[in-house]
């Protein structure tokens, strides 16, 4: 119950993390999302199929993203403004 008022429900968690990698990989087309899942076993080492359980992700692109975000009186971290700058390279 604790890290639920802490953190919020997982899997609206986890849904907001679907959409930042579907915007990046719209706003974004060169960059690269590995994301890495495991399968789920319940306390018992029970397997339950058609559930994963997320791993790590992993990213990688050519530009810089600068990222000003904030943390409200609920300790929810809220994104305020971000852009996108290209990296460097050797005309720069």
């Amino acid at each position: 119950m604790a890290m639920n008022q802490l953190y919020g429900e997982w899997d609206a968690s986890y849904n907001k993390f679907q959409w930042w990698i579907a915007a990046m990989r719209e706003y974004v087309p060169e960059i690269v999302v590995e994301l890495h899942t495991l399968p789920y076993h319940d306390r018992g080492n029970q397997l339950h199929l058609g559930k994963i359980i997320f791993h790590q992700m992993f990213w990688t692109y050519t530009q810089i993203l600068l990222i000003t975000i904030t943390q409200d009186k609920n300790k929810n971290i809220l994104p305020v403004t971000f852009a996108i700058f290209e990296g460097k390279n050797l005309e720069s």
